[in-house]
């Protein structure tokens, strides 16, 4: 995650406190995750200047949200090209004939975290050298 200055920073810290205090005393209810229904959702700031303006996100939503919303070349390269190893792990495991389910368990994780990695959810860098060894790509 890229630093914040220090205003942003303590303007972020504010808004999450503001957003915990308002739960606390009734004043603002947790709701459903706007993007897909999911009922555990957390608050999702677009402007930190308006702390109690939330949006309510599940956390995968929540994370593609600031994914999406990542300002910084750099950072978003080295994601898009991890993810786009990881399609490429998994497509050369479904030439094999091996299934999602079939490479999980052959790397000991959940199918799951394998398809956060294809989605460029999860890095999973220290796996991805592995599972391409594994599948010969």
């Amino acid at each position: 995650m890229a630093t914040l200055p220090d205003n942003l920073a303590q303007q972020r810290q504010r808004a999450h406190r503001a957003v915990t205090l308002a739960l606390e005393r009734g004043l603002l209810r947790r709701r459903a995750c706007e993007t897909c229904g999911a009922p555990k959702a957390d608050a999702h700031h677009v402007d930190y200047a308006q702390p109690l303006k939330v949006t309510w996100l599940c956390r995968g939503c929540h994370k593609a949200v600031h994914a999406a919303n990542d300002t910084d070349p750099e950072v978003f390269a080295v994601l898009e090209a991890q993810r786009s190893r990881w399609i490429a792990v998994l497509a050369r495991a479904r030439e094999k004939g091996w299934t999602q389910n079939a490479v999980a368990r052959r790397l000991r994780v959940s199918t799951g975290y394998l398809s956060r990695c294809a989605r460029g959810e999860r890095a999973g860098r220290t796996l991805l050298p592995k599972a391409e060894r594994l599948v010969g790509a």
